[in-house]
């Protein structure tokens, strides 16, 4: 009987390990670590972005997206953000040096009332893009790419 208990725990330890979970409280341990360099990271914002979970300093803990959010990065350096499929801001995403490394800066030009999804310090790693606002008592929100 205990080979059974030790056989089912090692099982669903293994099956658990396997599958992918992207959540706010493990963004950062992904394969390769945060990118810092300049050209991986022009190279992998480039594309679609889905806003899956949000954390807010208010709340305590994360939460589901409320909204179907979704952000693109052109490689002309513009970007949409669109609620449940309509825009709702704009404008010009900029990779600039900072003490770390590279950082990818945002620049509204259209509704940046509307939706602030991307506002604070925002990293790559592997495909999950973190928008970390929390230092200035905003929320993170977590995006998974689609393309």
């Amino acid at each position: 009987m205990k080979q059974l208990v030790i056989i089912v725990v090692i099982g669903f330890c293994i099956f658990s390990c396997n599958q992918e979970e992207f959540n706010i409280n493990t963004f950062g341990k992904c394969n390769g670590g945060i990118i810092t360099d300049s050209l991986s990271l022009s190279s992998k914002l480039t594309g679609t972005w889905k806003r899956t979970e949000q954390l807010c300093m208010c709340c305590g803990k994360p939460t589901k997206a409320n909204k179907a959010v979704i952000t693109t990065f052109m490689s002309d350096t513009t970007f949409s953000v669109s609620e449940n499929q309509k825009i709702i801001t704009t404008g010009i995403w900029r990779i600039r040096k900072d003490i770390d490394g590279f950082v990818i800066s945002i620049y509204y030009s259209q509704g940046a009332s509307d939706g602030h999804y991307l506002d604070g310090y925002i990293t790559i790693c592997d495909n999950q893009l973190l928008a970390d606002a929390s230092p200035n008592d905003g929320c993170k929100h977590l995006f998974i790419k689609t393309n």
